[in-house]
């Protein structure tokens, strides 16, 4: 934004705008392009006063009275020469006051936002401007902005895990589905699935919030994890559990494994097609909740079908290269 922009603007909206003005503000205009953008920025900026004038900075409230007053208008006797370009100095110094406290106040509140996503079988990791790390899991969407006041990540769907840099005067805070977490110097682990959200810390703590929707009325949870415990809270926000977490478990996925302890068949396949570009679905609904327990490589999904046909009643029947149907097998 520059100077010159600053003294168009005020010239031709002080009240002693005459045809000679907009004639060499036209060619002023077309002398570079990057004068059209740096006016069009101070319209930009004046247009975001509003947000200026609501804010508590007592010293600009006369600069921005005298400038909507249109005081240079001389509705009264017509100044002199002399007298009408000692306002205007003055008017166009309040401008740029008002406009550089604007674009600063603006600018503060103002967030430079990011998306990521992964497609499914992806992982990747990102380090944010403060130094803080997200790795993202398979299939996950993120949104990220940051500015002078805040850090805010908004997990849309699947898995990320954080490692926040501390910093007292700019909280980090995710935001999934009906909850919002709040880093308090931490490396924790959000899942956004189906049912709801699973937060899960693995060092540090981190304070959940939750608002919680009953249909007739909502109600405000609020509760601070620290190192080893797990929350998960349901689409509606409701706490759906709250207890100890297995880290090794949790953080698996970061190096690439898959771990599941006495999981239904349901939730394994439900995490497998996560990773895969097809689906894998059960045809009997008696198999669903039957229990599967191992290591597998989040990379070797066809490991997993080869041990779930040998431990359980379980025939994986390939119907194309995307789907794939396990049905009841009874051996002979």
């Amino acid at each position: 934004m520059s100077d010159q922009a600053i003294e168009w603007f005020v010239r031709l909206n002080s009240g002693e705008r005459r045809e000679i003005d907009t004639q060499e503000f036209e060619h002023w205009l077309a002398l570079s392009h990057a004068h059209r953008r740096a006016f069009e920025r101070v319209e930009e900026m004046w247009g975001e006063m509003d947000v200026l004038k609501r804010a508590s900075l007592p010293e600009l409230d006369q600069a921005i009275a005298c400038w909507e007053r249109r005081d240079l208008s001389a509705k009264e006797a017509k100044p002199t020469n002399l007298f009408s370009s000692f306002r205007l100095q003055l008017a166009m110094a309040a401008m740029v006051v008002v406009i550089i406290a604007g674009a600063w106040f603006w600018n503060s509140f103002q967030a430079i936002t990011m998306s990521y996503q992964t497609a499914p079988g992806e992982q990747k990791t990102i380090t944010l401007a403060d130094g803080s790390m997200i790795e993202i899991n398979t299939n996950t969407s993120i949104t990220v902005k940051m500015s002078a006041r805040s850090r805010k990540v908004i997990l849309s769907k699947g898995e990320a895990f954080f490692t926040v840099a501390h910093e007292k005067r700019r909280p980090f805070e995710v935001t999934a589905g009906r909850g919002t977490i709040r880093a308090l110097g931490t490396r924790f682990n959000v899942y956004k699935r189906v049912g709801g959200v699973a937060v899960s810390v693995i060092e540090g703590s981190v304070r959940v919030c939750t608002k919680a929707d009953y249909g007739v009325t909502t109600e405000v949870h609020e509760e601070v994890l620290k190192q080893g415990r797990q929350l998960s809270y349901t689409q509606s926000g409701a706490i759906s559990s709250l207890g100890a977490v297995n880290i090794k478990e949790v953080s698996a996925w970061r190096e690439g494994k898959l771990i599941f302890d006495e999981m239904p068949l349901a939730e394994v396949i439900q995490e497998v097609n996560r990773y895969r570009t097809g689906q894998i679905r059960i045809t009997d609904l008696n198999l669903k909740d039957l229990k599967v327990s191992g290591v597998f490589k989040s990379d070797d999904l066809d490991s997993i079908l080869r041990a779930i046909e040998q431990v359980l009643p379980v025939k994986a029947r390939r119907v194309s290269e995307e789907l794939v149907m396990l049905e009841h097998w009874e051996s002979s």
